[in-house]
């Protein structure tokens, strides 16, 4: 190699280096909360019309699997122990099903 590819490949990643000096790494539990604030999802166990869950959802070899997420985060911290990949969206629904009529966006933005 030589010339543009040596600069290139000895250099950082530009677009996370420039991230980086905007803004603050924060832990997973610590991101989640600032999205959904404390109280504004439904508590583990109990059904309260008007109270809604995020969805956190896992791609496995056979099906995707849910997972509901409570006021107390504590499936995330559970889902993060993990090797496995997950996804959640920054929107919260009532019910496990995913429909536009049940969902509404975080209010943390």
């Amino acid at each position: 190699m030589g010339g543009v590819q040596d600069v290139l490949f000895s250099t950082k990643n530009v677009t996370e280096e420039c991230l980086a000096t905007r803004f603050p790494e924060v832990a997973t539990p610590e991101f989640y909360r600032e999205l959904f604030p404390s109280g504004s999802l439904a508590k583990r166990g109990e059904y309260v019309e008007g109270k809604y869950r995020a969805i956190a959802v896992r791609v496995g070899e056979d099906r995707a699997y849910r997972y509901s997420i409570t006021d107390d985060l504590e499936t995330v911290n559970d889902l993060i122990q993990t090797d496995d990949f997950y996804i959640m969206s920054p929107v919260i629904y009532a019910g496990k099903i995913q429909k536009q009529s049940m969902a509404r966006a975080a209010q943390s933005w």
